[in-house]
């Protein structure tokens, strides 16, 4: 194999791992803040904030649903991701 080649492909490598295990990481956190609601209630929440008729209905909606995720991580001990915003 070409040495530039070969110098080209580990730079790649190198360069996309470490990003792999971030994206694998952020996809962990993921599934576990979506294994505290049902998929009914995903659905129910995207409905209710199209059919908001303002913006402080929808950050009203937000909350709640922040709220609800929130007291079911603490009912199963799971700490949320720094930062995490559900949507």
């Amino acid at each position: 194999m070409n040495k530039s080649l070969l110098t080209s492909m580990l730079s790649v490598i190198l360069i996309v791992t470490p990003a792999m295990g971030v994206y694998a990481a952020d996809k962990k956190e993921r599934v576990n803040v979506r294994q505290l609601v049902t998929l009914q209630e995903r659905a129910d929440h995207r409905t209710s904030l199209k059919n908001a008729k303002s913006a402080e209905e929808r950050d009203k909606i937000r909350t709640e649903y922040h709220l609800l995720i929130q007291k079911r991580a603490d009912e199963k001990g799971i700490t949320l991701p720094e930062g995490y915003t559900p949507e």
